[in-house]
């Protein structure tokens, strides 16, 4: 009877854990409505789930507490993303958080580089630039990047630097991998073939 529990507890799981618990995975939002359903899958559990014995449904406290550790994760992810937000946008207003600062910005000149993309901008402070940049990278990351094209922050496993040059600053943005360094491409208009 025993191994029959554990067999079904690892069963009902295997189905729980259908969404990733990595921040990157998901909003924060989507963490939090998946601890919801995780929640609801551990009460369910514990109330009428588990093993039918004749007409008695037998919890199952394995499968229960599985549920709860992964809502536990999820709310854990949900944390971790609005904490990054607060620590990359301290001191500045949600107005700002939410705008591209590329939307404002015209680059003078852009090109490839090994694993991205760097532009130059003028600006008068690069230092302030940089803030606004891992700000909206941070803000991307919490509400999920989805549904929001044309800016490049909004890409999963951005690095981004930024250095004061003369009259501005050079911005370089890459990742390791080709699906973004291809949208990188796009959004600055250099086509692989220009590399």
């Amino acid at each position: 009877m025993r191994c029959l529990f554990a067999l079904l507890a690892s069963a009902l799981l295997a189905g729980c854990g259908g969404s990733s618990t990595k921040p990157e995975a998901m909003s924060a939002q989507g963490h939090e409505q998946a601890a919801r359903r995780d929640e609801r899958s551990a009460d369910t559990e514990r109330r009428v789930g588990g093993v039918q014995v004749g007409d008695r449904a037998i919890p199952s406290i394995a499968a229960a507490d599985g549920y709860e550790a992964h809502a536990r994760a999820h709310h854990e992810a949900a944390l971790a993303l609005t904490e990054a937000e607060q620590t990359a946008c301290a001191g500045v207003d949600d107005e700002h958080r939410a705008t591209c600062p590329f939307r404002a910005l015209r680059f003078s000149e852009a090109r490839a580089t090994a694993r991205g993309y760097e532009a130059r901008y003028s600006v008068e402070d690069a230092s302030a630039l940089e803030a606004h940049l891992r700000c909206h990278h941070a803000f991307g990351a919490r509400m999920g990047r989805e549904g929001m094209p044309g800016c490049p922050l909004y890409q999963k496993g951005l690095s981004i630097a930024v250095t004061p040059v003369d009259g501005g600053a050079l911005v370089r943005l890459e990742s390791d991998s080709p699906e973004v360094r291809a949208e990188l491409g796009h959004i600055y208009g250099i086509t692989p073939e220009a590399r």
